[in-house]
C-alpha cells in the first residue's frame, strides 16, 4: 500500500512504526521504530542562522546540539545455565539463544491450586477459573506437562498438576523488561560540551512509563564523579566507573526487608533541569522548567486519585514525546546519569519490575537477584552523560521565555505563530495570547461531575455554552476501578 501524509501540522517530533495486524507489539519491541520530524518557519526562526536560514535567531540549540533519545526496555536471553533456571519453556532453536530478545511468552497465573496457599508467587495475572468468584470459560485448565509428582513443595516450588488452557502467546501483555535501551544501545554513554543541548525524547517502550531526571553519578566509593575534585574515580570490580546514582542508604537497607519502600536519590546530587518546550502536539504555550523529582504517590485514601503517582519529573507514557533543552554549562567535568524511577505497572509498583543497584533479591517470588554495581538488570540508570571540562556557556532561558510571549516575534509569539487556535481558553494559554483566561469559576471550561452545563471562552474572547448529561462516577474496572462516563 502507498500512504500519503500532508504534513499539515506544526513543528513537532512524531514517530512511525509497523502496524501489521496482530504483531505490532512484537515489531515495535524488535526495534521497528523511527522518528518523523516536521519543521516549520516558526521553528526555523528559533534556530541559529545558517545557510538556508539566514533569519535564525539562535534561541534554540542547532542541529549539531540536537539529539534524539528513543528509549525502550528489553530483556535478553541469558546463557544456557541461567536460562534453565529461569525459563525451561524457551525454545532456543526456534526463538534464539544467548543475546537474543526474550519475550514473555507463557501465561503465568497468580493462583496455584496445587499449593495449599492457593497462590503462585511467580504469577502475574488472575486466571478466571482459579479466581473468586470463578469464571466459566470455554477452554478450562489442562494437564501440566511440567508437573512432577515427586516434587516436594515443602522444599522447593513445584509445578501444579494443572495449567491454564490458554493459547500459546506471541507476547504477553503488559510486558515490563529489565534493560533500558536508548537509540538501540544498551546503557549508552555520550560525551557533551558544557553548553545547552536539545533532546527529542520518545518513550518507545511497549508498556513501561519513564520518569526521567538527571542526577550526578558516583563512583564505587560513593564519591561524586567530578574531574576537578575526583580526577581518578574508583572503578567498580568490573572496571566500570561512575555508572551509579547515590540512593539514600537508609532507604536501600530498609527495602531489603520491606519491598514496599521506594529508595530515592540522595538530596544534593541533582543534575540540571529540563526546559520543556514541546510535546507530540508541537510547541507548548510557554517553556516549563522541570527539576529532578523522584516519584511520589497520593497517599490520602479519601481522594479520588488515591494511589496514583503524585510528583514526578519528565514523565512519559509509551508513545509520548518531549522536546526539551538542557543546560550543562554548570556541570563541566562531571558525569551525569539519565535516571528513571517510574513504577511498573504504572501508577502502582511491583518491586519485581523495579531494578536498581543493591535492590532486594526477589528470586523466590519470580524476580531477579540483587543488582551489583556496574551490572544490570537496572531500569533506573538509563544512560551516562559525560560533560567535558572547560568553561561553560550558559543558556539564555530569558530569551526563550520571551520568544513564547504574545508580544514577541511579530506580536504573536511562538505558540500562536505555529499552532492552530485553541478551542477552550484556560490559564495556561494566557502568556501566549495576552489573555486573562481563568482556570476556575464561570467560563473556565472546567466541568464538575455534578454539572449539567458549562461554558468557556475561545481565543476571540467570545463565550460558548454547552448543555450535557451529568457525569456519573461508578465502579468501572475498565478505568482502573474508577469510571467516568457522560
Amino acid at each position: 500500500m502507498t500512504f500519503f501524509y500532508t504534513n499539515q501540522q506544526s513543528a513537532r517530533l512524531m514517530f512511525y512504526h509497523d502496524h501489521a495486524w496482530g504483531i505490532t507489539r512484537l515489531n515495535v519491541y524488535a526495534g521497528e521504530v523511527a522518528s518523523y520530524i516536521i519543521t516549520d518557519d516558526m521553528e526555523k526562526k528559533l534556530l541559529p542562522a545558517a545557510v538556508g536560514n539566514p533569519a535564525g535567531l539562535g534561541i534554540l540549540p542547532g542541529a549539531a546540539e540536537t539529539i534524539p533519545l528513543f528509549i525502550q526496555d528489553k530483556t535478553y536471553v541469558p546463557n544456557a545455565a541461567q536460562l534453565a533456571l529461569q525459563d525451561q519453556t524457551w525454545d532456543t532453536a526456534r526463538w534464539g539463544g544467548e543475546g537474543s530478545f526474550w519475550l514473555p511468552h507463557v501465561y503465568s497465573p497468580a493462583q496455584n491450586p496445587g499449593d495449599s496457599s492457593g497462590v503462585n508467587q511467580y504469577g502475574r495475572w488472575a486466571y478466571g477459573p482459579w479466581f473468586w468468584p470463578p469464571t466459566s470459560i470455554e477452554h478450562g485448565p489442562i494437564a501440566n506437562s511440567y508437573f512432577d509428582p515427586n516434587c516436594n513443595p515443602d522444599e522447593t516450588w513445584c509445578e501444579p498438576p494443572l495449567m491454564p488452557g490458554v493459547p500459546y502467546l506471541s507476547m504477553g501483555m503488559e510486558s515490563f523488561h529489565d534493560t533500558p535501551v536508548v537509540n538501540g544501545t544498551v546503557y549508552p554513554t555520550i560525551e557533551l560540551d558544557p553548553k545547552a543541548y536539545r533532546f527529542r525524547v520518545l518513550n518507545a517502550a511497549n508498556d513501561r512509563f519513564f520518569n526521567l531526571s538527571l542526577y550526578k553519578a558516583v563512583d564505587a566509593n560513593g564519591a561524586l564523579c567530578n574531574i576537578a575534585t575526583n580526577p581518578t574515580p574508583a572503578a567498580e570490580s568490573t572496571g566500570v566507573a561512575c555508572t551509579e546514582v547515590a540512593l539514600n542508604p537508609t532507604e536501600v537497607a530498609a527495602a531489603l526487608e520491606d519491598t514496599t519502600i521506594f529508595p530515592t536519590p540522595v538530596a544534593g546530587t541533582e543534575g540540571p533541569n529540563w526546559i520543556q518546550i514541546g510535546t507530540e502536539g508541537g510547541f507548548l504555550p510557554a517553556p516549563v522548567v522541570i527539576p529532578p523529582q523522584p516519584t511520589t504517590w497520593v497517599n490520602d485514601p479519601t481522594v479520588f486519585n488515591a494511589g496514583n503517582v503524585d510528583q514526578h519529573s519528565l514523565l512519559l507514557a509509551p508513545a509520548e514525546r518531549a522536546d526539551v533543552v538542557v543546560d550543562f554549562s554548570q556541570f563541566a567535568g562531571q558525569t551525569l546519569i539519565l535516571y528513571n524511577d517510574a513504577p511498573a505497572a504504572f501508577p502502582a509498583r511491583d518491586p519485581r519490575y523495579d531494578y536498581y543497584t543493591g535492590n532486594a533479591d526477589l528470586t523466590d517470588t519470580g524476580g531477579a537477584p540483587s543488582t551489583l554495581p556496574g551490572y544490570g538488570p537496572n531500569t533506573r540508570t538509563v544512560m551516562q552523560i559525560k560533560v567535558k571540562p572547560g568553561t561553560g556557556t550558559p543558556y539564555n532561558l530569558t530569551a526563550l521565555e520571551t520568544a513564547f510571549k504574545a508580544e514577541s516575534l511579530g506580536g504573536i509569539g511562538v505558540f500562536r505563530n505555529g499552532q492552530n487556535p485553541i478551542i477552550v481558553g484556560q490559564g495556561a494559554y494566557n502568556s501566549a495570547y495576552g489573555a486573562t483566561f481563568q482556570n476556575n469559576g464561570p467560563n473556565a471550561g472546567l466541568v464538575q461531575i455534578f454539572d449539567t452545563s458549562f461554558s468557556f471562552k475561545t481565543c476571540g474572547r467570545s463565550c460558548r455554552a454547552f448543555t450535557h448529561l451529568p457525569a456519573a462516577a461508578e465502579d468501572d474496572p475498565g478505568r482502573d476501578g474508577r469510571g467516568l462516563r457522560s
